[in-house]
């Protein structure tokens, strides 16, 4: 039984040192902690008191501070003051009946106008873009596309006042990755838009403004057709995103812009070109373009008119016969088959 009774008695003392050596270090560390605190004490103890000059200094500063403040809240205030001043013109001026009431319901909404000032240019610019985009799908709804497969059409939609659109829908299918049709197709969809073949000179406008909006996704540019016709044309790329795996190509006229000399004659053109993936390596190309007979921001323009101003020869006959005749030529005129389609999509690649 001795022998039992020692073992537990070495135990026991053992765990008495150990308790001593913890609260040894315990008291150990308490005493570093507290010549630490000691020594942040006495290097950061409390100075003199501030005398008066100092509080009026600081308190000067301070005033001028919040003066500074102030007054960039108030250069602000009026800035914002003038831009929505501004868009509240030009929201006005994209109501008023001057094209509006002469284009078909179903494009009624294209009608654009830009302000002169930076602020407001900046945002039409994208507010009309985002505006295709986001009524592309109706419109494009109207046009009949299959659900697989190609077609090639061209539908003229009437209007009042004898003003006419032609619509185009074209829709092509590649056995490719989206990514591979991007890369081919990109560089002839924005040499179309940007209408590199036109005899006439190219004006590319505003491009510090759009590469704010998106950076080297959008271009601005203008042709002068005669001293009476300018085309001018806005145009914007919206990539894949997390909302849609759509690559999208939009692009329509500016009718009025405050900054360039104003049209006579006008056409109204609309332009979407659509990547769509329906499968690993299967993309859809879905084209819609409109444009229309002329219009004019001062009055309604003339089938005659127009065959006038395009030197078309409609040659004698009652009005009626000579007015379908024009329609007639315009259409042949307008026509697409698949091989100018084919021809147009030819795939070029961007020199990297």
């Amino acid at each position: 039984m001795a022998e039992p009774q020692t073992s537990r008695t070495l135990r026991n003392t053992a765990k008495v040192q150990r308790y001593r050596k913890r609260l040894v270090a315990t008291k150990e560390d308490l005493i570093d902690q507290a010549t630490r605190l000691q020594t942040i004490i006495t290097v950061h103890k409390l100075t003199a008191p501030l005398g008066w000059d100092d509080v009026c200094s600081a308190l000067a500063a301070a005033r001028d501070e919040a003066s500074a403040s102030n007054r960039a809240l108030k250069d602000k205030r009026y800035e914002m003051d003038q831009i929505i001043a501004t868009m509240t013109k030009w929201v006005a001026s994209m109501t008023q009946p001057s094209i509006q009431s002469m284009l078909p319901e179903s494009l009624g909404w294209s009608r654009t106008s830009l302000s002169a000032d930076r602020a407001s240019r900046k945002m039409g610019f994208d507010w009309y873009t985002l505006h295709l985009r986001n009524n592309m799908d109706g419109f494009f709804a109207q046009c009949n596309f299959p659900p697989s497969g190609g077609t090639n059409c061209l539908h003229v939609v009437e209007g009042d006042d004898e003003i006419f659109h032609f619509v185009w829908s074209y829709q092509h299918e590649y056995e490719l990755p989206i990514q591979d049709v991007y890369a081919g197709i990109r560089l002839p969809i924005w040499k179309k838009l940007r209408s590199d073949t036109s005899p006439f000179p190219i004006e590319m406008l505003d491009q510090e403004l759009l590469d704010q909006v998106a950076p080297s996704k959008m271009m601005y540019r203008r042709v002068v057709l005669s001293e009476k016709r300018t085309d001018v044309l806005l145009t914007r790329e919206f990539p894949a995103d997390a909302t849609s795996d759509r690559i999208i190509f939009v692009s329509g006229n500016i009718h009025e812009d405050a900054l360039l000399p104003e049209s006579h004659y006008l056409r109204n053109r609309m332009f979407w070109h659509v990547l769509e993936p329906v499968g690993p390596n299967r993309t859809r190309l879905r084209v819609v373009w409109t444009i229309s007979s002329f219009l004019s921001n001062k009055k309604p323009v003339t089938w005659a008119e127009e065959a006038a101003v395009l030197k078309r020869d409609l040659g004698d006959g009652p009005e009626h016969v000579r007015k379908q005749r024009f329609h007639d030529i315009s259409r042949c005129d307008m026509a697409m088959p698949d091989d100018a389609w084919t021809a147009l999509f030819t795939f070029e690649y961007e020199a990297s």
